[in-house]
């Protein structure tokens, strides 16, 4: 009579399993000393282990499958995510604005640079086509010139004619780098009725009407997108025999980022491509890739929770995350927290893929965006970040005995340690500075590494118009170091506030503090004697970190800007508003020392 036995079921492995049922069968009475290796029975249970292993692991994956926080098909999560009625961001183009300025050798009213029109640009590895989204009219009157935005990408056009089989009318594009936010879609009323009308694309059904010619998009598979149209209640539906045409923009994404070399490559209006000069003050920027599934997964549940609406400042960076692709990082906060404050505000502050600030335009098209998505209580600023940089000053000692690395070379591992922990830690809105991780990263630069005495300065870059009065007013967050809770000044005063050289008077000046407050104006006689230009000219706050710099006045400066360092009373530091730290090599300063252990 057979024994009481079980199956393992809680191992998905083959050999758990094939162990398993082996074990089964050996308690079975006519099994008993049965050698299951040496027969032909080892094939059987081979299969049946094989078989179930199988379906263990499938009904796992489907599973997973089912819920958004654990599918792993990129299919699955985008599934899941259009039942939050949240659409993944696709590739976005980078874009440059441009100063276009043509010169005909006639004296026409207008010239008209098509919709589409594409100049080309380059970096040294790879060419790359950038065009406008719309018609771009250049008048006499404006002497011919105008600021102009394109857009990296080649534009395409797709037809799909409606069939009596498609009824719910849903076309897939065939691109999987798509900007989905350069599609647009005409539709012509047959191929015998050529008459074309444009529709318009919507994100939600408020104020639709049956009539409506709107057209919506959603996620397809394989970073791809569909378009879909109406049903005669929301939005007008189409009818068999109608043709629909979609154009969009396909797009390198990221890779179309930092280009500075542009040409015309394409005549315009009958006029040659040398009729055309362009001039850009800046290079490519905004470009990115597809969103991951871990992007997805964040925002598709908070997009949810906005219904479309900005009332908090969470749902302001929802939002325009999901609809702005370029943005790499943002922030938003109550004007009360401003400096100065600005009550009844709310600010917006965004750092695009490959540049510092967004264009003009681009923060033009972020404010339009949220224009009937606010309360009328609230009104929501944009603002550029503003960059605050650390002066790092490291002494490294390593042990001699342990390493043939040389000096040199040991500061250079510290140096790409400090970059590498500038990118992980550093970068964005709210990434804090914390030492005690910076130092650990020094010490981790290298086994020989024994320790390091590292100390920060926090710095403001200023870039004030020559032989004009320069006024500013900024923030440092953090309090500075507070001499009068140590002796009495001005006594053995050591300067809080400084600045790199300039030039004042034509004479080679600088700004300092005096430990009370108040910045003025030095300059240095002889080596050493010290001689005060300006007594005032601004104002210093040790307990917020508040400069006020008022009426200064420069001739000159080497760099594109003057360095105003800070000396902070705590080694961490904390930011708060629109303000990203970052880490650069000119600010770092390493000493080496070897010693033997």
């Amino acid at each position: 009579m057979a024994t009481e036995g079980f199956l393992n079921n809680t191992q998905l492995d083959f050999v758990t399993y094939k162990a398993s049922l082996k074990q089964y069968l050996s308690q079975q009475t006519q099994f008993q000393d049965y050698d299951f290796e040496g027969s032909n029975l080892a094939v059987l249970l081979d299969l049946l282990a094989y078989n179930t292993y199988h379906n263990a692991m499938y009904l796992n994956m489907v599973g997973s499958e089912m819920f958004l926080d654990t599918a792993q098909l990129r299919e699955s999560v985008v599934s899941h995510a259009k039942e939050l009625n949240y659409i993944p961001r696709s590739r976005s183009s980078s874009s440059v604005e441009v100063i276009f300025l043509a010169s005909p050798t006639d004296d026409p009213d207008t010239i008209v640079l098509p919709a589409f029109y594409s100049i080309a640009g380059n970096n040294t590895t790879n060419n790359y086509t950038f065009s406008t989204n719309s018609a771009i009219v250049l008048s006499k009157a404006n002497n011919y010139t105008a600021n102009i935005t394109f857009y990296e990408g080649t534009v395409r056009t797709e037809a799909f004619i409606v069939s009596a089989n498609n009824a719910n009318s849903v076309f897939e594009l065939s691109s999987n780098t798509i900007d989905s936010s350069s599609i647009q879609v005409q539709v012509r009323n047959s191929s015998s009725d050529l008459t074309t009308t444009t529709w318009k694309k919507m994100d939600n059904i408020y104020g639709l009407t049956a009539n409506s010619e709107v057209f919506f998009i959603q996620a397809a598979s394989e970073f791809k997108y569909a378009i879909t149209f109406g049903n005669n209640v929301i939005g007008k539906k189409l009818i068999p025999g109608n043709i629909v045409l979609v154009s969009y923009r396909e797009t390198s994404g990221e890779d179309g980022n930092a280009i500075s070399n542009f040409r015309i490559n394409i005549p315009a209006y009958g006029y040659s491509a040398n009729t055309f000069t362009i001039t850009n003050t800046e290079p490519s920027s905004g470009g990115a890739y597809a969103e991951s599934l871990d992007s997805i997964r964040f925002n598709a549940i908070r997009s949810f929770s906005t219904q479309n609406r900005a009332v908090t400042t969470s749902d302001f960076v929802t939002l325009l995350k999901s609809q702005f692709p370029a943005i790499q990082t943002i922030i938003a906060y109550g004007g009360e927290q401003s400096t100065p404050k600005r009550y009844g505000k709310v600010i917006i502050s965004a750092k695009p893929n490959g540049a510092e600030v967004f264009s003009t335009a681009a923060k033009q098209e972020i404010l339009s965006f949220l224009s009937d998505k606010t309360t009328i209580s609230i009104d929501p600023v944009f603002v550029d970040p503003e960059y605050l940089y650390l002066d790092v000053s490291t002494r490294v000692k390593y042990d001699v005995n342990s390493t043939t690395l040389s000096p040199d070379e040991i500061r250079v591992l510290v140096s790409n340690s400090i970059s590498t922990f500038s990118n992980t830690n550093l970068s964005t809105f709210s990434s804090d500075l914390r030492v005690s991780k910076l130092i650990g990263a020094i010490d981790d630069s290298n086994a020989a590494v024994v320790s390091n005495d590292t100390k920060i300065k926090i710095i403001k870059r200023i870039s004030p118009d020559f032989t004009v009065p320069f006024n500013a007013n900024w923030s440092f967050e953090n309090e500075l170091y507070s001499e009068n809770v140590r002796y009495i000044l001005p006594v053995g005063h050591e300067p809080i506030v400084s600045s790199t050289p300039f030039q004042y008077n034509g004479k080679t000046s600088y700004i300092q503090d005096n430990g009370m407050g108040n910045l003025y104006v030095y300059t240095i006689a002889n080596g050493t004697s010290t001689t005060v230009l300006q007594t005032s000219v601004g104002s210093v706050n040790y307990t917020t970190g508040e400069i006020v710099i008022s009426g200064l006045i420069v001739d000159s400066y080497d760099d594109d800007y003057i360095k105003i360092y800070a000396k902070l009373e705590n080694s961490d530091v904390d930011i708060l508003t629109n303000k990203i730290l970052l880490i650069n090599n000119e600010d770092v300063n390493i000493d080496v020392i070897g010693i033997r252990v």
